[in-house]
């Protein structure tokens, strides 16, 4: 009996040593040239011993760096911490890298990774350096790759992903990474009594009630897509693979309960204003919190304080937009509402999607000649965009945009006749490319403002 006593301690103070890492990512962030700086975030088991101050990277360009972790923080009430590492690399010159960061071990008892423990965790994110479609860096992801589920009851866990060059953003559903960057082998889904998806415009994971507690394992793939206006199309740029850990529990708590919020639009410059209230079931305190692009931009980024208590829990989102927060594709926001609950900590969350566009050119005059037609306007009301694009219609559209239609849509009748070079031509002289306009019709026009990720603008009042 004494043998298999200390066999069993060797096995315990053996496996409390190797379990380590539950969920993270890898990010970059472009300095100049080939030189970016990358951000890994790992979760590791707040008791296990295992430990690492430094990891090592392969950049995917035949060379490695051993990065230092710039900080360790202890998260409340779920044996995680939360480990980030920093550090620069410059690239050799254009192409394909994979950046790969693989350490032994994960976490003890992930029901869908056998033996979890003595499988190797292994993140990747790819960096496409491609002069043809210019600098990147990758999406940023605003709320933690680890969460808690409750049995019977669907899941949702979204990244909250930001993209600070306002490219487009695609998610997929892909399987765990083990020894070599490789799938892990017998790796299985958890089951579902319905589905596990990942919506591939919002990025929502949707677990349909899970059927077994216990932790499981599960990696989302994060696509930057950039359009290039020379072959008219989307090229992808990056991927980003996201290892997340879902604990499933079995409890009598419901979650807090949040009430539809609408999606928003605004003109760069306005501010936006809105009370966001959360109650819970079994009247348990709460925290009411919220993420995403909108807290992440640089310049005036929006307010949401975190709230913590008892319900009705009352907050106020602002935000005063400005014209660098122009983008084609519209932020996220996610207000999260969870309890403290004894049994488990339970969430509900709204997502908010929040449009920021620019104002129209407020003038434009026309001055016609015999054959031609000079139509000039004033400055775009926002710097940062790059060209204008003249629109020209024979007779009068009646047309108005609503207040967040941008651009002009193709149904009404205009043709695109000229594309500035810069923000600073404001006027332009419509000879029909040099033959002459025909006499005896009626030309009308109109101007759109276009930023450099081809966001375009309200379109002006038709002259």
């Amino acid at each position: 009996m004494k043998f298999a006593h200390i066999i069993a301690f060797t096995l315990l103070s053996l496996s409390a040593w190797a379990t380590h890492n539950r969920a993270g990512e890898i990010r970059y962030r472009h300095i100049s040239g080939f030189t970016y700086e990358i951000t890994m975030v790992t979760y590791t088991y707040t008791l296990s011993q295992a430990d690492r101050p430094e990891l090592e990277v392969q950049w995917g360009d035949g060379t490695s760096s051993i990065i230092p972790r710039v900080s360790k923080i202890e998260l409340p009430n779920d044996y995680y911490n939360k480990n980030t590492y920093i550090g620069t690399h410059t690239f050799p010159g254009p192409g394909i890298y994979k950046i790969t960061m693989e350490d032994q071990n994960r976490n003890y008892g992930v029901r869908n990774i056998p033996n979890s423990v003595e499988v190797p965790f292994t993140i990747q994110t790819t960096l496409n350096i491609n002069p043809t479609v210019g600098n990147n860096s990758t999406p940023v992801l605003t709320y933690p790759p680890i969460d808690k589920a409750k049995l019977n009851t669907t899941f949702i866990h979204n990244p909250g992903a930001y993209d600070p060059d306002g490219d487009s953003l695609a998610y997929r559903l892909t399987v765990c990474l083990g020894e070599s960057g490789l799938p892990i082998p017998n790796y299985t889904f958890p089951y579902a009594s319905d589905s596990l998806t990942v919506n591939r415009v919002t990025g929502d994971l949707i677990w349909e009630r899970p059927q077994q507690t216990g932790i499981y394992n599960v990696a989302m793939i994060i696509e930057e897509w950039r359009w290039y206006s020379t072959t008219k199309n989307y090229i992808k740029i990056s991927e980003l693979e996201r290892d997340i850990q879902i604990e499933v529990i079995e409890s009598s708590n419901q979650p807090p309960i949040l009430p539809h919020l609408p999606d928003i639009c605004v003109w760069a410059g306005d501010s936006i204003s809105f009370q966001v209230t959360t109650t819970d079931p079994q009247n348990d305190k709460i925290t009411l919190n919220a993420y995403g692009g909108p807290f992440e931009v640089s310049e005036s980024p929006a307010h949401f304080d975190t709230l913590v208590g008892f319900g009705p829990l009352t907050n106020t989102f602002t935000w005063s937009t400005k014209c660098s927060h122009i983008k084609k594709f519209p932020y996220l926001v996610v207000f999260r509402a969870k309890d403290h609950n004894s049994e488990v900590y339970l969430a509900s969350q709204q997502k908010v999607y929040i449009q920021v566009v620019c104002p129209p050119v407020q003038t434009v005059n026309v001055n016609p000649t015999s054959n031609s037609i000079l139509v000039s306007w004033s400055h775009c009301p926002c710097s940062q965009a790059d060209h204008f694009d003249i629109y020209r219609k024979v007779n009068p559209s009646g047309w108005n945009p609503d207040s967040c239609e941008t651009g002009i849509p193709p149904t009404i009748g205009f043709v695109k006749i000229h594309s500035t070079n810069n923000i600073n031509d404001t006027a332009y002289l419509d000879n029909n490319n040099g033959i002459g306009l025909p006499q005896g019709y009626t030309y009308c026009y109109r101007i759109v403002s276009v930023f450099p990720d081809f966001a375009e603008s309200i379109a002006s009042e038709e002259v």
